[in-house]
């Protein structure tokens, strides 16, 4: 079975001599995914391969699946010609905003890609803020980034994106103007969550969705998060469970995802996990309960997930101390929303479909 890697290494052919792929919107989806941003020359093009070799010069040689990933575009004849522009990421604490995109310029269309959250502590943030708000900080930044960089480009356009960037490309393809979306051909959503009733019963949200394109692998957890009316392909992954959100593990089947018929048994078992927890809670409580987490989280210090997850027990001092100088409000609400999970984690294991 070939994965991400193996199609790379495969295309000798640049997108003049052949055209634009399911595959391809996968794996410019997943480079977007990654911040550029620092090395980018604002208002510039810059050949992916340029861009990638002045990240490449300054990063620290490791065994990171990224990097592999990186080098692999770099070095092939396909992808390391495109031109790139518009690489922007930014985070604010203060909106508890996270928001990444960058444009592919592509014979066919230029192919406009959203990030996805990245290991960020106020992305993730970002991402549970979707349990009580319609719409989030980087929702609103997307349509404002795709109605700009679109008025520069020529013809029909693609637009996609990997986990909340698939998000995003909905949103953004939806809700931008008028005669942008017009000019909409396809929106690749590359297993990013979905959305609130209030958006899904929007008639622009309506309008987009034939043009939508929706891949989830077969234990999906992101991509069935919240309401989807978007009929996904389910694709096979070579990951465990909890490890094939990441498109590293997808299977390729020619210039496609391989796809199969269901999804797995962990992947029915969060939906229904998060369909009891809905029932049991109010907007109202998932707001206090993960405010009220994040503000012990904040206090650790790490902006990044990935340092607490280095750190793994060295950080229990800074935890107990956090925990400690934390007010009697915000521990009843952690402790009410962890006695919450595990109450619903019983119920939706006995709720029969």
């Amino acid at each position: 079975m070939k994965d991400i890697f193996d199609y790379i290494k495969g295309q000798d052919k640049s997108f003049k001599e052949k055209g634009f792929t399911e595959a391809d919107a996968v794996i410019l989806s997943t480079m977007a995914n990654l911040d550029m941003s620092d090395f980018y020359r604002e208002g510039d093009k810059m050949k992916l391969s340029e861009l990638i070799g002045d990240f490449l010069s300054v990063t620290p040689e490791s065994e990171a699946v990224e990097l592999r990933f990186l080098k692999a575009l770099r070095d092939s004849p396909r992808y390391g010609n495109i031109e790139v522009s518009d690489v922007v990421h930014e985070i604010s604490k203060k909106d508890e905003s996270q928001f990444g995109a960058m444009v592919f310029h592509l014979p066919e269309a230029p192919y406009i890609a959203f990030a996805g959250t990245g290991t960020s502590v106020v992305g993730y943030k970002e991402d549970l803020n979707m349990a009580f708000m319609d719409i989030v900080p980087s929702q609103t930044q997307a349509v404002k980034y795709l109605n700009e960089v679109a008025e520069d480009l020529p013809g029909n356009l693609i637009v996609g994106g990997f986990s909340k960037g698939g998000n995003l490309a909905v949103f953004a393809s939806a809700f931008s103007r008028d005669d942008i979306r017009e000019r909409i051909k396809t929106v690749f959503d590359h297993d990013g969550p979905g959305f609130s009733e209030l958006i899904t019963n929007e008639e622009k949200f309506k309008e987009i969705l034939p043009r939508v394109k929706s891949y989830v692998p077969k234990a999906s957890i992101v991509g069935l998060m919240l309401n989807n009316e978007i009929k996904p392909k389910i694709i096979e992954s070579t990951a465990p469970p909890i490890a094939q959100h990441q498109p590293y593990s997808w299977v390729f089947d020619g210039d496609e995802l391989l796809e199969i018929e269901d999804l797995s048994k962990t992947s029915g078992i969060f939906k229904k996990l998060q369909q009891v927890l809905f029932d049991e809670t109010s907007e109202k409580d998932r707001k206090s309960g993960i405010n009220a987490l994040f503000d012990i989280l904040t206090g650790i210090e790490p902006d990044d997930f990935m340092e607490l997850y280095k750190k793994g027990f060295g950080i229990a001092p800074a935890f107990r101390k956090t925990w400690k100088n934390a007010e009697d409000t915000t521990k009843k609400e952690v402790k009410s929303l962890f006695k919450t999970l595990t109450k619903t984690a019983f119920k939706s294991l006995r709720k029969k479909d």
